[in-house]
């Protein structure tokens, strides 16, 4: 059970030892961006309830031997073959022996808590063929400690499979999925398939099966043949690909032997794989690969770690940006020499320009300190990015508890009740991308959820919004995770006296998921840009290169406007001392698209949606 804890007073008691920012926030309620995939809330393996996919992969996987459940740990544990896979997964040692019962354990859990399965499979050429312990570098494959992996079996499937028929068949494997679950189609079946675990990595961590660097034409050889045997043998399930762990991976394949032959043609492996995936695709005339995979972790000092000095958390708290901004350079080898990094968008990039219409997964992931705001608070951030920048899939690693559990639960169980985030995604900006951010979305036509985050460690947040578009909003209600513990708390109400503007205040290192509820008889303008409260006006509109700034005669004009795009980033300010009305502002040359006005006119601030004409 999950208690929940009014803050309202307790808060205000305490907040006033903090000093305090004002953060302008701006959601724009009438423009969905696009659906948000209920996939981003995956797991690693976890029966999580909160989890809507699952899963199982990991360098235990790429040695995994389906027919007896043999596994080998590689650098991880002593090069050791073992029966880790059914003892972690709680199954009766009376069943280890039993064909895919790991397999099948992993799915009907998936099943019971109505989530997306996704099943890792071996690519690298060899799996555990005992359970005897330690490997010597003396029983490097092939010996008789392995099991050659083959795709394409050449005679009749049988199950129980017969391990003396000289190769563990994928397609074997495969087809007693099928005749157990039916396709990936259907209500039962397992709906996609990875092309192994990391493969860049398999001579660091699977030396005894892989011992030699692994080459660019080798990974897209077993990579197209895998796809292959899946799509023949379910052409309805998802193929994901390259698993790939980090940077220098899509970088040059870990200074792959022959990545020279390539790098003419593409700036980055990661391009390469693409454009060769969709040419064999071409060939083949289906769909090879439909989820480019990849992992991503920080690489800060000490973020992936449980270390909560205060350094170290506001890294961790900020280094979530790499993930999407160009402005933000991390304090690590790759924002050294490689930023801006925003890795979503570059990737998006790359599935635009090399082969259209893959989605894009981060399998694996983990910002650390699960029993730390600063890692909750990351969590929540994380979320909320996978789900603005359009992921289709994603599965965090390691354990989902304490801050982490609440940063799940926060998304999707906010109020413990089965409250969860839209699936809608709206434009929404902050004024200090550095201590704040906020996600929008709607669920349904009447509610507005809104997720947000001060990870400022002293200060709270006078939070002022603006909600743009013709629907009023009357109250709301409030969630918050705060560093006092790992409990989601029942927070303050929200009232909108006026329909589209209110000011709500966070405290520090606290994540908040607030839910509007619109009038019941909402104010429709023909342009709600220009009816707004404030009496501002933004002539013309859309505007081309010259805009004029009306002010109503009631406020004092002297201030300050600026211009943010839609994730809140600065693109010009212009100051206004005298109080000039209208004012002026040209040669915007912007690109056509939506974006922020702010304006501090005396002692208020008003913040409008800006459409820039084609």
């Amino acid at each position: 059970m999950r208690g929940f804890i009014l803050l309202g007073c307790l808060a205000l008691a305490v907040q006033t030892a903090w000093a305090e920012i004002d953060v302008d926030f701006t959601v724009d309620t009438e423009t969905t961006l696009h659906q948000i995939s209920p996939l981003i809330y995956g797991a690693n393996g976890q029966a999580l309830e909160t989890a809507t996919a699952r899963r199982i992969g990991g360098n235990r996987l790429t040695g995994y031997n389906w027919e007896n459940n043999a596994s080998h740990a590689g650098a991880d544990w002593y090069h050791q073959n073992d029966n880790y896979m059914p003892w972690i997964m709680g199954i009766d040692p009376s069943q280890y022996e039993e064909p895919g019962i790991v397999l099948t354990t992993f799915h009907d859990i998936s099943l019971a808590h109505n989530a997306y399965s996704l099943i890792t499979l071996q690519m690298a050429g060899y799996a555990a063929r005992d359970k005897d312990g330690v490997v010597d570098e003396s029983e490097t494959a092939p010996s008789p400690r392995w099991t050659e992996v083959i795709n394409r079996k050449p005679g009749a499937f049988a199950h129980p499979p017969d391990t003396a028929d000289g190769g563990l068949y994928i397609d074997e494997m495969l087809n007693y999925l099928l005749e157990t679950y039916g396709s990936g189609a259907g209500p039962t079946g397992i709906k996609a398939y990875a092309l192994d675990n990391e493969p860049a990595l398999w001579p660091y961590t699977h030396p005894r099966i892989f011992p030699e660097a692994l080459t660019v034409a080798e990974l897209l050889e077993r990579s197209i043949g895998l796809s292959h045997t899946i799509k023949s043998m379910d052409p309805t399930a998802e193929t994901f690909g390259p698993c790939l762990y980090g940077f220098n991976a899509f970088y040059n394949l870990q200074n792959a032997p022959d990545w020279n032959e390539y790098s003419g043609n593409y700036n980055r492996f990661i391009e390469t794989y693409l454009d060769y995936m969709r040419a064999a695709s071409d060939t083949a005339g289906m769909r090879l690969l439909d989820v480019l995979d990849v992992h991503w972790y920080p690489e800060p000092s000490g973020v992936y770690s449980g270390d909560t000095t205060r350094a170290v958390a506001e890294v961790r708290m900020q280094v979530t940006r790499s993930l999407w901004d160009s402005t933000y350079v991390e304090p690590s080898w790759i924002g050294q020499w490689f930023s801006p990094v925003r890795i979503i968008p570059y990737l998006q990039g790359a599935i635009d320009n090399y082969y259209p219409d893959t989605k894009l997964a981060v399998t694996e992931y983990d910002y650390g300190a699960p029993d730390h705001i600063s890692g909750g608070l990351a969590q929540v951030d994380a979320l909320g990015i996978f789900g603005r920048y359009r992921l289709y899939f994603a599965s965090k690693w390691g354990a989902v508890s304490e801050y982490i559990e609440a940063a799940y639960k926060l998304y999707r169980d906010g109020d413990g009740a089965g409250m969860c985030f839209g699936d809608q995604c709206l434009p929404a900006a902050t004024s200090d991308i550095e201590n704040s951010a906020i996600y929008a979305a709607h669920a349904g036509t009447d509610s507005l959820h809104l997720i947000l985050i001060n990870r400022n460690y002293d200060e709270v947040m006078a939070g002022h919004f603006t909600l743009d578009g013709a629907a009023a909003y009357s109250h709301g209600e409030s969630w918050a995770i705060t560093r006092s513990d790992t409990l989601i708390h029942s927070g303050a109400a929200v009232e909108i006296a006026d329909g589209r503007t209110f000011d709500f205040s966070l405290p520090p290192l606290s994540a908040h998921h607030l839910v509007l509820h619109r009038e019941s008889s909402d104010v429709v303008t023909s342009d709600p840009l220009r009816a707004v409260p404030t009496g501002i006006s933004i002539q013309p509109h859309p505007v081309r290169s010259i805009l004029h700034l009306a002010y109503p005669e009631e406020i004092s004009c002297a201030g300050r406007v600026s211009i943010h795009d839609i994730s809140g980033r600065k693109l010009r300010e212009v100051s206004n001392p005298t109080g000039i009305n209208p004012l002026v502002i040209d040669d915007l040359a912007l690109a056509p698209g939506t974006y922020f006005l702010r304006v501090v006119a005396g002692d208020r601030r008003f913040t409008r949606k800006l459409v820039m004409a084609e």
